[in-house]
């Protein structure tokens, strides 16, 4: 069974700009940090299944319970949901991503301490991938982009000031435009073509 982070490569690849891309990552900021990674045209999985588990590296190790047990993990700084709860501290009333976009569009709240804070965070995992996997490019799915004018370049300057030099030069970063629906649908496409297709030894 595919992990959702590998099923949004193959959405990326199927519907999205990754078509004919043989090394690229799609990083998933919306619910957690999770990473697909696909290198020379195939996913890459691990030992387990749960290669690119990036999301619980430990940044700060006096940082926030995460849902794993460990603090600080990058999905507890760097994610829509980390920015929500930053923003929610400050302001002393729950709010999820959506709401958060919402208020800020409307100007009625203006946290940008928190959003560049989380943005910080973010170019870190950023660079992480590029100096780890070495992508062509990598497709960054989330909606704290949605809450002003900028923020995505904003963040590639960030990412600039993060990443080796050589390795960045080679990747493109984009806002990914495929979703989770069609993440689905990518895999239940893969999953028949394996299970039904000839198999040649």
């Amino acid at each position: 069974m595919l992990e959702e982070n590998n099923l949004m490569c193959l959405a990326e690849r199927s519907f999205g700009a990754a078509k004919g891309l043989d090394n690229f990552a799609v990083l998933d900021i919306t619910t957690g940090l999770g990473l697909g990674v696909i290198t020379g045209g195939k996913l890459l999985s691990g030992n387990s299944g749960m290669a690119g588990e990036i999301g619980h590296v430990t940044i700060e190790p006096k940082g926030v319970l995460c849902g794993c047990g460990n603090y600080g993990c990058l999905e507890t700084l760097a994610t829509d949901g980390a920015l929500a709860r930053a923003v929610s501290l400050r302001y002393g009333k729950s709010l999820d991503i959506k709401e958060l976009v919402r208020l800020v569009q409307q100007q009625e709240i203006q946290p940008g301490e928190e959003i560049h804070q989380t943005l910080e965070y973010l170019a870190i995992a950023i660079a992480m991938v590029i100096n780890l996997f070495n992508p062509s490019a990598i497709f960054v799915l989330g909606r704290m982009f949605e809450l002003q004018e900028g923020l995505f370049q904003q963040l590639l300057q960030l990412v600039r000031q993060r990443a080796l030099a050589a390795p960045l030069a080679d990747c493109r970063i984009f806002r990914s435009q495929t979703s989770k629906l069609q993440g689905a649908v990518a895999g239940i496409v893969c999953h028949l073509t394996s299970a039904l297709a000839p198999q040649i030894n």
